[in-house]
């Protein structure tokens, strides 16, 4: 009959809203599970037949204005994923800001092309090298007589261009490694945990696709030569180096010292711009990233390596000096509006989430659709319910052959026939209790045993149907039962 009382959609959409109650019945350690005897105990707002259908009807059409709304900002997601590609890549290609030699043209004015830009930032680089060099070589008291120790200086090759896009006028294809340094960090091993020198270090997992996650940084040994080739200075630019996916390989990040003294892990790979700005290699570094250019030239079984080589070997469109700050805030500017479109996007997604218990709760308190007094009352029904069920069980108990008797043996060899022990009537115990009694207190009392669990069960929930026996919970975890109206 209790099919009859409630129907299916009724229930489902009511165990949705219902978790705390469910939670409180299960138990487990590991995880958490209800019995079917436990799952009987939950209790059940019980409307009329009728306004149970109608309750579904309008839950399930308001889930659907939802579900269509929530399938909206979900497309919306997606096309900010792709209008950020579009923004780096249009910025890489130069066609985000007007171009240095346009402006140039229209003001009447010179400007430095990449070309110049690139030759002025190599030989920049070697005379800093030269600088370095001699002063070890004074300090150790070995001063050259000749100018033979320049020729070990490695000058950065450029990229083969002959299968390059051509880029715009003034700017120019340069290679990773002509551009600043590239440096791998420092393997974790044993022998490197932290002792004498504890400093802490980033690892491919402080970098995500929204920056630096720097929750959880941890901590090895980097000995004062060690600090000193691994420490990191801000503007340096970080990439995660491994990873188990391919498209995971190469994801980007600045660093602006966050964490004073800090190192990188061999996880990690650093660029340190040469004299130009950091932000501009985040953006170009950011487009290889979504375009798919990192895990085209990454590598590996079961995980892929970028490699410091490969990443060094990389060709990047250099435009002129002004026009890489201009990329740099347009970029800025442009990415900045698509976060707060997207947090935006968040916050209803969650908020549809938040409607959905919404409706349920106005649902099964009676709110959302309009009661009708030709219904049959539920009271009329659960007590229909309740009486249909004592008759079955009257018929079934006259119908049943008497159980035969069993004989126990005693520890002497004797034996006697076993006594059934005497039930008493579950209300009867709870009106004569000085207190509410849990339900195993009461099952003792009422004179039952293991073997008779279920029976239990049944009756306690037939109590509780009819409203003869209220629960009280005063947590997730206990359970106490009292008579009502007795």
């Amino acid at each position: 009959m209790l099919e009859e009382a409630l129907t299916p959609d009724y229930v489902y959409y009511y165990l949705q809203c219902a978790k705390d109650t469910i939670i409180s019945l299960a138990s487990g350690t590991t995880f958490l599970e209800i019995s079917g005897t436990k799952a009987a105990l939950i209790p059940i707002p019980l409307a009329p037949i009728p306004e149970q259908r109608r309750i579904v009807e309008e839950i399930e059409r308001r889930f659907s204005q939802l579900d269509a709304g929530g399938a909206a900002l979900e497309r919306a997601k997606a096309n900010l994923k792709n209008y950020r590609a579009s923004v780096l890549q249009t910025a890489c290609e130069g066609r985000l800001v007007p171009t240095e030699a346009e402006l140039a043209r229209t003001e009447e004015r010179e400007y430095e092309p990449a070309d110049e830009l690139l030759t002025r930032i190599l030989k920049e680089r070697r005379a800093t090298w030269e600088t370095e060099q001699l002063a070890k070589m004074e300090a150790q008291d070995k001063a050259p007589k000749d100018d033979k120790w320049k020729t070990k200086y490695k000058e950065p090759v450029g990229p083969d261009t002959s299968e390059l896009p051509e880029l715009s006028e003034g700017w120019a294809w340069a290679r990773v490694e002509q551009l600043g340094n590239v440096q791998l960090g420092r393997q974790r091993s044993p022998k490197n945990r932290s002792k004498d020198f504890p400093t802490k270090y980033i690892r491919a997992a402080n970098i995500t696709e929204n920056g630096l996650d720097l929750a959880d940084v941890l901590e090895m040994e980097f000995r004062p030569y060690e600090f000193e080739r691994y420490q990191l200075k801000s503007g340096d630019i970080l990439l995660s180096e491994a990873s188990g996916s391919a498209d995971q390989v190469g994801k980007p990040a600045i660093w602006k010292n966050q964490i004073p003294n800090c190192c990188f892990q061999n996880t990690v790979i650093r660029f340190r711009p040469e004299r130009l700005p950091s932000e501009y290699f985040l953006a170009v570094f950011k487009n290889f990233y979504v375009n798919g250019t990192f895990s085209k030239v990454s590598s590996g079984v079961g995980i892929n390596h970028l490699s410091a080589n490969k990443f060094a070997a990389l060709p990047v469109p250099l435009p002129p000096l002004p026009e890489q700050h201009r990329i740099v805030t347009e970029v800025e500017g442009r990415l900045s509006i698509l976060d707060k479109i997207e947090v935006a996007i968040m916050a209803n997604l969650k908020r549809a989430g938040r409607l959905r218990q919404a409706i349920l709760k106005q649902a099964f308190e009676g709110k959302l659709v309009p009661q009708d007094s030709n219904d049959e009352p539920a009271s009329v029904l659960l007590e229909r319910i309740r009486e249909e069920r004592a008759r079955k069980a009257e018929e079934e108990k006259a119908s049943r052959k008497p159980a035969r008797k069993k004989m126990a043996k005693t520890k002497r060899g004797q034996s006697k026939r076993s006594q059934p022990a005497e039930r008493k009537p579950l209300l009867e115990i709870l009106n004569s209790a000085a207190d509410h009694l849990t339900p195993e207190q009461l099952f003792n009392q009422a004179g039952y045993t293991p073997e008779n669990i279920e029976e239990f069960y049944e009756e306690l929930k037939g109590k509780v149907l009819a409203q003869k026996i209220e629960q009280e919970r005063p947590n997730d975890t206990e359970v106490y039962l009292r008579a009502v109206g007795e």
